[in-house]
């Protein structure tokens, strides 16, 4: 799929991910051909490539640039690498040692956070660090709400091993009763959300609970004027944009 945004090309690859990984790389590897070709058909040679997050685009993106003889930068984002979550210390050492050797052949490296590029050193991830924080687009006109409730908001991946989306729904689940005027809108999926939508029934609240799914960027700031406040619960966030 094909969008065009002002100046802006993007360039779109839907797939169904193959459960071996042999499989998804071979896969990959076809479709990150099909996605360089189709944007030097639309907009001719890049001058620079960006990649966000490891490994695969990294792998690509780094076939493509020596190719090509192009640089490219890597941003990073994922908590992984902080010693709160030890997801990437967690890694095996011959895999941890392919995403360290990747991420030093980029011109440079960006974190989103002092926080983050800090857990990136120690990690032994990237070069030449720097750091450029998230932004996010304008919120557009208040809308008016004429309802008694009281709306909280949480917006964020369902991994709640970081999120902590079933504390947020244990402590909505104590003070509600009291506050039978408050609703939670739960925005966001992943690999827990099943999890959390049968613990939000165990909880006796799902009469007071939605969850939303993922939303597109631009309703998740239109449901911005639709609540009174937004709660963060997570136990460790890089730089949230939420």
């Amino acid at each position: 799929e094909v969008k065009q945004n002002d100046a802006i090309v993007e360039v779109f690859i839907f797939y169904r991910k193959p459960e071996a990984r042999a499989k998804q790389f071979v896969l990959l590897n076809k479709l990150f051909e099909k996605g360089f070709k189709k944007v030097n058909e639309l907009t001719g040679k890049p001058d620079v490539l960006h990649v966000h997050n490891m490994i695969s685009p990294a792998i690509w993106t780094y076939k493509y640039a020596r190719e090509n003889d192009l640089p490219w930068v890597l941003s990073e984002h994922w908590s992984g690498y902080t010693k709160q979550t030890g997801y990437f210390a967690s890694k095996i050492l011959w895999e941890r040692k392919l995403w360290q050797w990747y991420s030093e052949k980029a011109q440079c490296t960006i974190a989103v956070s002092e926080f983050l590029k800090a857990a990136l050193i120690k990690s032994g991830l990237g070069v030449n660090h720097h750091i450029i924080q998230n932004v996010v687009e304008s919120i557009p006109e208040n809308i008016k709400r004429e309802d008694a409730e009281v709306r909280i908001l949480n917006v964020s991946d369902m991994v709640d091993d970081i999120k902590n989306i079933s504390g947020l729904l244990l402590a909505f689940s104590k003070i509600v009763i009291k506050n039978p005027e408050l609703r939670l809108y739960l925005v966001g999926g992943a690999k827990d959300l099943d999890k959390l939508k049968k613990k939000a029934d165990k909880l006796g609240i799902s009469s007071k609970v939605t969850f939303f799914g993922r939303l597109k960027n631009e309703d998740v700031l239109r449901m911005y004027h639709q609540i009174d406040f937004v709660v963060i619960n997570s136990r460790v966030e890089t730089f949230s944009v939420v």
